[in-house]
């Protein structure tokens, strides 16, 4: 009796971790919206559900506050990818925008960046390089000894808009 219990119990633990998976990795989106034309019923009608299938972390922002806005159009620029509908995902390097849009792509999108391993918070990036930073080149020894050179750290969290506005705003400095 006692190895007809341990061997259902084996057989009921390597069913249940073959259901189980130990690797859940994570997509992060942002999701730019208006109140004042639909609000989050993408978010309620199509990402939540997906979420419910997926890892997926969403934070979500109203452009109808200024610095949501201008954050939103500096993704766009940075993303090359301008003039989109709302509400408007931003997910990896890409930007989906319009309700039609999102419901079409953002479905597949999730599922290759899962295999992928995940994705990071979209970022800010300088233009025409794949590293994030300001410094457009090495300062000469020219530009050493000129004083014209501040040396500054910024320390950041990546994901946070409110860090990734103020590295849009570091870069008019350079």
């Amino acid at each position: 009796m006692k190895r007809v219990w341990i061997l259902g119990f084996i057989l009921f633990l390597i069913v249940f971790l073959s259901q189980v998976s130990f690797s859940k990795v994570s997509v992060k989106l942002y999701l730019f919206y208006s109140e004042k034309i639909g609000g989050l019923k993408i978010e309620k009608e199509f990402i939540e559900p997906l979420s419910r299938k997926n890892s997926l972390e969403i934070q979500s922002f109203s452009v109808d506050q200024l610095r949501n806005y201008d954050l939103l159009i500096k993704f766009e620029k940075g993303l090359r990818d301008e003039d989109n509908d709302l509400p408007i995902v931003i997910i990896g390097d890409k930007i989906l925008g319009g309700e039609a849009e999102i419901r079409k792509e953002l479905e597949g999108l999730v599922r290759d960046y899962s295999e992928k391993g995940g994705t990071a918070w979209p970022s800010l990036r300088v233009e025409g390089t794949e590293e994030e930073g300001w410094i457009p080149r090495a300062p000469t020894e020219e530009d050493k000894k000129s004083d014209k050179i501040s040396y500054a750290a910024f320390l950041y969290m990546p994901g946070c808009l409110h860090c990734e506005e103020m590295k849009a705003e570091m870069k008019k400095w350079t």
